[in-house]
């Protein structure tokens, strides 16, 4: 259902929170009878067409045309001598788009208190190589009956139905400054393991429109390489390689090396902190309704939720309660042991124990891996509630590592109830 629901939204032209767009800017024509460019009918008008031009990410950039004298017959030229002491380009160097927005009365406020108002959005092509005719194609039009004039009421009941129309403009408004689709061999270095592999794709791809058909095309043991579509101006490429403050790695270098652009990660090894837990499991509604309290693991500490996990650090003697929410999700600890002297370093051996909590339909994985992240061994889980196990730290080391996750990980368009599960980790 959310995989249609956005399939029409981007029919639309509408971008979802987390696509990372910016705002662009165009230029709007705003052609219009006298009595609708007076400053408390305009001011009123333009706000509110901004309102509805917001979730499409466009920012207009408004030309008041005086005197009534733009006709549709005196092309684009006529529009572009408009601009003639203005910047009509990006910053990459792509054009900005040009639409127009024609408002018409009849018969005029002062002859009479009932009318029709008409309004028509125009995208104005720029395009090289085609007909004069044909640059005011894509238009969208709407009409209004009224018995009284009345600001408040008209303006937005006339913007809604131009809404409805308009989406064909939107479309062609946010074609401008797409560049045409080029084929891109990316190289990936710095990526430890394929949970990593999962996160760096999912940040700086899945929310972006500007990347298609992206495939993985080598692993080895020292770089990743994909194959993909890039929309975007060549001369923004590497602005694309920016991780947000919040995700686990850092982009240290992006640079070509032959026909591969590669891109250069570090991971931050800087494992933050757990929340308290500050409910007990029956509390949270967390536990199978026929579970006792003395039955129940009782967490102290909880996974933050977020979008992007981090590496917690898990104190000794501590439970810590977390959701797996998808197959392709996972969660790291950093567990500490600092010895204090030879006695405590000879019997560091280390209990842990973990509960499920409810139904699943993943299988859960642990994995542990040294303090270089360095893999050891891992437990297939299954369909067990409980399970319990101990660790001995090798000679030398201070800390290690433990990984939640489902055993298959990430499988496209899998869906269907308990496709994730929550759980308490004990560490003694």
């Amino acid at each position: 259902f959310r995989s249609r629901l956005l399939s029409a939204f981007r029919k639309l032209g509408l971008p979802t929170q987390e696509e990372r767009i910016s705002s662009r800017d165009v230029f709007l024509f705003y052609d219009a009878d006298n009595a609708l460019r007076q400053p408390r009918v305009l001011d009123n008008f333009l706000a509110q067409l901004q309102t509805r031009l917001s979730p499409y990410r466009i920012r207009p950039k408004v030309i008041i045309i005086e005197n009534h004298n733009l006709a549709l017959a005196d092309g684009l030229l006529a529009r572009l001598e408009l601009l003639a002491n203005k910047t009509t380009e990006n910053s990459d160097g792509t054009a900005f788009a040009l639409l127009e927005l024609k408002l018409r009365l009849s018969p005029q406020p002062e002859q009479s208190q009932q009318g029709k108002l008409s309004a028509e959005l125009i995208f104005w092509s720029q395009k090289a190589d085609i007909p004069e005719s044909s640059r005011s194609a894509t238009r969208a039009r709407a009409k209004l009956s009224f018995t009284s004039w009345q600001t408040e009421e008209i303006i937005p009941l006339i913007l809604d139905k131009l809404l409805l129309e308009w989406t064909p403009v939107i479309l062609k408004t946010l074609e401008v400054g797409q560049g045409l689709a080029e084929q891109l061999k990316l190289k990936f270095k710095g990526i430890p393991g394929p949970i990593e592999e999962q996160l760096l794709i999912k940040t700086l791809f899945q929310n972006n429109p500007r990347w298609e058909k992206l495939n993985l095309t080598t692993i080895s043991s020292k770089y990743l390489t994909y194959q993909a579509l890039y929309l975007g101006k060549q001369g923004t490429i590497l602005r694309e390689f920016r991780a947000p403050p919040e995700a686990p790695f850092r982009i240290t270098s992006v640079y070509w090396e032959n026909t591969f652009l590669v891109i250069e990660v570090k991971w931050k090894e800087i494992p933050a902190t757990l929340e308290p837990f500050l409910n007990t499991l029956l509390e949270s509604g967390l536990a199978e309704s026929d579970s006792t309290e003395e039955e129940l693991p009782q967490p102290n500490l909880q996974v933050p939720l977020r979008t992007l996990k981090q590496t917690y650090s898990l104190p000794l003697t501590s439970s810590v309660y977390d959701h797996i929410r998808h197959r392709g999700d996972s969660t790291l600890f950093r567990i500490e042991f600092p010895f204090v002297n030879e006695t405590e370093e000879a019997n560091n051996v280390l209990s842990l124990s973990w509960s499920r909590l409810g139904k699943t339909n993943l299988r859960p994985k642990l994995t542990l891996f040294d303090q270089n992240r360095k893999r050891v061994k891992s437990y297939r889980l299954g369909k067990k509630k409980k399970f319990k196990f101990k660790y001995k730290m090798p000679e030398g080391n201070q800390a290690f590592y433990l990984r939640i996750s489902d055993e298959v990980g990430f499988l496209e368009d899998v869906t269907g109830s308990y496709q994730s599960f929550r759980y308490v980790l004990r560490v003694d």
